[in-house]
């Protein structure tokens, strides 16, 4: 059980959908529940060839409307249009679309059972964070249709980047759709058949082929959980340990000046498959100064390009415990901005 499982919110899902006490947890529930409706309207539909067609097969059911807005002038338009429609909630949107929310799901209350739009999802494209999110948020919308299993309230409901324990069972269903697994594996596999293991530029090459709206990362991420080996998506950049901003902000009370802490590059997320969870890579990690993330990170322009090496995981050690196992891998780092990110894989 993961700690998701233990969430009231999740298990008040499961209920509500009426998944709960069948033995299984509650995520793992609540996916099944998604897996047994989608597969059902592809056997309906007749037949899937791409995750293009997913989507409209799963919105039609759903009676689900996209709108996505990339400019003001698209925001007001949307909302004379539904407001032309009595639906006057609609009104609202521009307040409900701040800088924190990425997408936001209304229902309808003046349709009949034929339409097909009772609901509507509002994707926000008008920052470059945003548009780069795009896909992610329409599944997100998507997923909250999906499972929901009373009137919406409001009527509406808000997709921000961080949210309660409902939004990350809601991203948990978009790692399983967006990617759908039967259109997804065999893309992958003869990926992993030529290479023998995961790059960034066989990401992007799978991400052309397979979903080009979608981000590299989210691609990414995608290879990764579905690899049959240990891999993990890890970012690298500078950081205190929690030791050490408590050490800080106990300090600004003293009156002696004390020497400020230097940061170490550190994890600041960690992405494993399950089989990467053993490898033992969490957060605050620091990076060996040996490793190739810290070679990219210090290096000047002409090292900004993706590197690769062989490393051993005995390298990297941690004050409050004992260093990674030792074990072989191959790590892939590229720097982007401030941080890097990188790629690392059983050898």
């Amino acid at each position: 059980m993961t700690s998701l499982d233990r969430e009231y919110d999740i298990s008040l899902l499961a209920r509500g959908l009426g998944v709960a006490g069948e033995g299984r947890a509650p995520v793992n529930a609540i996916l099944d529940h998604c897996r047994e409706k989608i597969a059902g309207w592809i056997s309906s539909a007749k037949g899937l060839t791409g995750i293009d067609q997913l989507e409209s097969i799963v919105c039609g059911n759903l009676r689900l409307v996209i709108e996505e807005v990339w400019s003001e002038e698209d925001l007001q338009r949307l909302i004379r249009k539904y407001v032309a429609l009595r639906e006057f909630a609609f009104a609202h949107l521009a307040d409900e679309l701040d800088n924190g929310t990425f997408g936001a799901l209304y229902e309808r209350r003046h349709v009949d059972g034929r339409s097909r739009d009772r609901y509507v999802a509002f994707i926000d494209c008008r920052t470059p964070e945003k548009a780069a999110r795009r896909v992610f948020t329409r599944w997100h919308e998507i997923a909250h249709a999906l499972t929901c299993y009373r009137q919406l309230q409001l009527p509406f409901n808000r997709s921000r980047i961080k949210g309660s324990p409902t939004e990350r069972m809601m991203d948990l269903i978009v790692g399983e759709f967006n990617f759908y697994s039967p259109l997804f594996r065999p893309v992958l596999n003869a990926e992993l058949k030529g290479t023998g293991h995961l790059t960034f530029a066989g990401a992007e090459k799978i991400r052309d082929e397979f979903h080009p709206a979608a981000s590299f990362q989210s691609t990414l991420n995608a290879c990764v959980r579905a690899t049959p080996f240990a891999a993990a998506v890890v970012e690298a950049s500078p950081e205190h340990k929690n030791c050490e901003i408590q050490a800080m902000s106990l300090s600004q009370g003293v009156l002696i000046d004390l020497p400020p802490i230097p940061k170490a590059l550190r994890l600041t997320s960690v992405a494993p498959n399950e089989s990467g969870r053993r490898l033992g890579l969490h957060l605050k990690l620091r990076v060996p100064t040996n490793s190739v993330i810290a070679t990219v990170f210090n290096g000047s322009e002409e090292f900004s390009a993706a590197r690769t090496a062989i490393e051993n995981l005995g390298d990297w050690t941690h004050s409050n415990s004992p260093a990674l196992a030792h074990r072989v891998v191959q790590v892939e780092a590229r720097k982007l901005g401030d941080l890097v990110l990188a790629l690392i894989q059983a050898a």
